[in-house]
């Protein structure tokens, strides 16, 4: 069964004013099998070529800011080889997918970008070069300052007798970060804040949840960073020993704060570098695809 879609100059419209923009193209759909319906070749359309049939949510390729709203398919002109369809795709800019969306469990997902404040150790100014004391060490109690980082809130409507499903993926992606790419993220730099839902709500009989998820993104991703150092070392034998005062009157007397450690577990050489951050992956990982609020 072929099929050919093209788009006719003629049908072309658009229109502007308080309410926004709108436009309308027009499109023939020539099949070689005369007994389908007007939904078949529409959907069948949609792969056709030399052009493809537009999709509702499709954007306008002069408008980017105008979304497929409604397609419309009905039979037109019979020919001797095959039979004639006309569609009419209808555009519009519409901010409140209520106005051309009578179902919400149909209506697409709603995001915005907000910001989440957080305190972290200043580690290098803004030249790059570490903040330290005299000693090469960093200061203690660090100096902490104000950050932010990004966070993705997605609203997507679901039919209300899917709430033990909803319910479970909560549990599931509770505190989770994510296994492959999420919106740009590489793995394990998107982590869930929280899928919350609202109380019912009913629209044109049709009862869902607006459910809200919140994805907070980090670039370092989101694995355990903790500074390497212990009140107890290993000494050049393997033995577990506690650290000593290495100079002055007090030399050989017990040391009651913590050390930096070298990899090995040894007392790092007070002054020289900075000490090790370890990572660990302390945060239950999921895979983030197939989610239905995007990629």
């Amino acid at each position: 069964m072929a099929f050919t879609c093209q788009e006719t100059a003629d049908g072309r419209k658009s229109t502007e004013d308080d309410n926004g923009r709108k436009h309308v193209r027009k499109f023939r759909i020539w099949t070689d099998n005369k007994s389908i319906g007007s939904y078949t070749a529409m959907k069948s359309a949609r792969s056709a070529s030399p052009i493809a049939l537009p999709s509702r949510f499709d954007v306008h390729p002069e408008d980017s800011y105008a979304l497929c709203r409604t397609v419309e398919c009905e039979p037109g002109q019979a020919e001797k080889t095959g039979k004639v369809f006309v569609a009419v795709a209808n555009y519009d800019t519409a901010v409140d997918e209520t106005q051309s969306e009578p179902n919400p469990l149909l209506r697409p997902v709603k995001y915005r970008l907000e910001w989440a404040s957080y305190q972290t150790v200043a580690e290098r100014d803004n030249q790059g070069s570490p903040i330290v004391n005299s000693a090469g060490f960093q200061y203690d109690p660090p100096y902490m300052v104000d950050d932010d980082r990004p966070v993705l809130v997605a609203v997507k409507n679901e039919a209300a007798s899917l709430f033990a499903v909803i319910c479970a993926r909560a549990i599931y992606f509770r505190r989770a970060v994510n296994t492959s790419n999420f919106f740009g993220a590489g793995s394990r730099q998107a982590k869930v804040e929280s899928i919350v839902t609202g109380d019912v709500l009913v629209e044109n009989n049709v009862r869902f949840y607006a459910v809200t998820t919140r994805v907070q993104f980090n670039e370092l991703t989101w694995d355990l960073a903790l500074l390497d150092r212990g009140t107890k070392h290993l000494d050049a034998d393997g033995n577990v020993v506690r650290p000593v005062i290495l100079d002055g009157p007090q030399k050989g007397q017990p040391l009651n704060d913590a050390v930096n450690l070298n990899p090995d577990g040894t007392r790092k050489t007070d002054g020289v570098g900075q000490f090790k951050r370890p990572f660990f992956r302390n945060q239950p990982e999921r895979d983030f695809a197939g989610w239905g609020i995007g990629t």
